[in-house]
C-alpha cells in the first residue's frame, strides 16, 4: 500500500524538480471545474489523462508535453471563450455587409444576372463531390497540426519550441480580434442578410450538414457548433494553421512532405471559401497573421530571448526609475488598463492572468540575468498584481485610483498569503505571486468599499 504510493512520487521526482511537477496543473483544473460546474464532456477526461500520461510518463514524454504545452494552453483557451463570447460584440460594432463589399472589391462575379461574391457563385454551383472533397482538410485541420508538432519533435526539437509558441501567439492573436473586431462569417450573411442577431448559433454552413447528413453523424454540427464566437471570422485561422506548419516545416521537410504541406494549404484556402465560413478577406488576413508570428517569434528566438525578458520585465523601462520602481511599474500600468477597461472585466481578467504567466517567465529570466534573487528592476509583478484589484473597481477614475493606492498599499504591507508567497516560492513565482495576492487583498477591500457603498 505504502510503496503503491511512494514509488509514484519518487518517480515524479526523478523526472521534475521543484514545482516543475504542477506543470499539468492547468490542463487538470479546467476539466475539473467545468465537469463540476455541469459541463461535462468526455474530452474532459481524455485531455486530463493524456496530458498527465505525457508529464509523467518518461523523461521522452517528459519533452514532447513541455513542446506541446502552448497547443494544450490553446485548448483551454478556446474552451474558455465562451465565458467572454459577448464581449465587445454589439449590433453597432458588428461587420456584415461590409465584409461582403470588401469581398466584392477583391473579386467580385455575376450571380443570376447581378454582380455577387465567389461565395455566391460558389453556392450556386456547388457539388456534393467536391462537399465530401474539401471536408476532408476541414475535418482534420487540428490533428494534422498535432501530427506535425509529433513529427517535428523527432526531428528538431527547437523548430517544435518555436513553432509551439508562434501557435500560441497566432491564435491569442486571433482571439483577441474576434472581440475588437467582430465579424459575421459568410453563412450568416446567407441566412440573415445585413440584420443582426445576436443570438444567432454557430453553424457548420450548409455544405458540411450535406456531409453530415450523407455520414450519417453530426460531426461538423458537433465540431462548429461548439465554437462560442458565431461573429469570429476575421482573421481565419482555418488557413493559419497550415500557414504556420508550412513556414515552420520547410526546413526539415523532404520534397514530399512540402509538396503535400502546401497541398494541404491550398485546400484549406478554397475549403474556407467554398464552404462559405470565410470572407476572401478573413483568408488573406489569416495567412498575413501566421507569416507575422512566425517572424516574429523566429526574430525574438534569434536576438535571445533575455532581451525580451527583460524588456516585460521591467515593463518597457518603468523598472529602471532609480527611485520608487515599483510605483514607476504600477503608474506604467495605467495606459494598459485604460485601453482594456472598455471592453469589460473579462478583458481585465484576461489581461490580470497573462500578465502573472508572462511576468513569472520574464521575472525568472532577469533573476538568471542579474544573479538576484528579487531584482528591483522587475516590475511586471506590480502590473500583474494592480490589475487584479482593478477587477473589482468602477470603471471609473475614483475606481482607477483607488485600485492603484490600495494595490501599493498591501504590496507594501504583504498579508498573508503575499509575504509566504515571497519567502517560500522560488523563481519568477515569488517575485509575482505575491503581488497577485497583494492585488487580491486590494479587491477585497474595493468589494467592501462598493458594497458599502462608499465607493461607486
Amino acid at each position: 500500500m505504502v510503496d503503491g504510493v511512494v514509488k509514484p512520487i519518487a518517480h515524479v521526482r526523478s523526472l521534475w524538480s521543484g514545482w516543475g511537477a504542477l506543470s499539468p496543473l492547468p490542463f487538470l483544473a479546467w476539466p475539473l471545474l467545468m465537469v463540476l460546474a455541469g459541463h461535462g464532456r468526455w474530452d474532459y477526461v481524455a485531455f486530463p489523462v493524456l496530458c498527465l500520461g505525457l508529464a509523467y510518463g518518461n523523461a521522452w514524454t517528459k519533452r514532447l508535453f513541455l513542446m506541446l504545452y502552448p497547443l494544450g494552453l490553446v485548448a483551454v483557451l478556446y474552451d474558455g471563450m465562451r465565458f467572454v463570447k459577448d464581449v465587445g460584440v454589439s449590433p453597432e460594432r458588428l461587420h456584415i455587409c461590409d465584409l461582403r463589399d470588401i469581398d466584392m472589391s477583391i473579386a467580385s462575379v455575376t450571380v443570376d444576372g447581378t454582380r455577387g461574391t465567389v461565395h455566391e457563385w460558389l453556392q450556386a454551383h456547388a457539388s456534393f463531390g467536391l462537399d465530401v472533397l474539401l471536408a476532408v482538410p476541414y475535418g482534420t485541420f487540428i490533428f494534422v497540426t498535432l501530427a506535425f508538432a509529433t513529427h517535428i519533435y523527432t526531428k528538431d526539437q527547437a523548430v517544435l519550441r518555436r513553432f509551439g509558441w508562434t501557435f500560441l501567439l497566432v491564435n491569442v492573436v486571433g482571439f483577441v480580434t474576434y472581440h475588437l473586431y467582430p465579424a459575421a462569417p459568410p453563412w450568416y450573411f446567407h441566412a440573415h442578410g445585413c440584420g443582426v442577431d445576436l443570438a444567432a448559433h454557430a453553424s457548420e454552413g450548409p455544405n458540411l450538414a450535406r456531409v453530415d447528413a450523407w455520414l450519417g453523424i453530426r460531426y461538423f454540427a458537433s465540431m462548429y457548433g461548439r465554437s462560442s464566437d458565431v461573429f469570429g471570422a476575421v482573421p481565419s485561422l482555418h488557413v493559419a494553421y497550415p500557414m504556420l506548419v508550412v513556414l515552420s516545416g520547410w526546413h526539415v521537410f523532404g520534397r514530399v512532405a512540402r509538396g503535400l504541406s502546401l497541398i494541404f494549404l491550398s485546400s484549406m484556402c478554397f475549403a474556407a471559401v467554398y464552404l462559405d465560413h470565410h470572407w476572401i478577406f478573413d483568408v488573406v488576413l489569416g495567412l498575413v497573421l501566421a507569416v507575422i508570428g512566425y517572424l516574429f517569434v523566429q526574430a525574438v528566438a534569434a536576438r535571445s530571448l533575455q532581451r525580451l525578458g527583460f524588456a516585460l520585465g521591467t515593463w518597457f523601462g518603468c523598472g529602471y526609475v532609480p527611485l520608487a520602481p515599483g510605483t514607476a511599474g504600477t503608474l506604467g500600468a495605467i495606459p494598459l488598463y485604460l485601453a482594456i477597461r472598455p471592453h469589460g472585466t473579462s478583458a481585465v481578467l484576461g489581461a490580470a492572468v497573462l500578465l502573472t504567466v508572462v511576468g513569472v517567465w520574464a521575472a525568472a529570466r532577469v533573476a538568471r540575468g542579474t544573479g538576484l534573487h528579487d531584482p528591483q528592476i522587475v516590475v511586471i509583478d506590480e502590473v500583474a498584481g494592480v490589475h487584479v484589484t482593478w477587477l473589482a473597481a468602477p470603471a471609473n477614475w475614483h475606481g482607477l485610483v483607488a485600485g492603484f493606492v490600495l494595490f501599493r498599499l498591501f504590496d507594501q504591507l504583504k498579508p498573508f498569503p503575499a509575504r509566504w508567497a515571497e519567502r517560500r516560492l522560488r523563481g519568477g513565482m515569488s517575485i509575482v505571486l505575491d503581488d497577485v495576492f497583494a492585488g487580491l487583498w486590494g479587491a477585497a477591500v474595493l468589494v467592501a468599499l462598493r458594497f458599502a457603498g462608499v465607493l461607486v
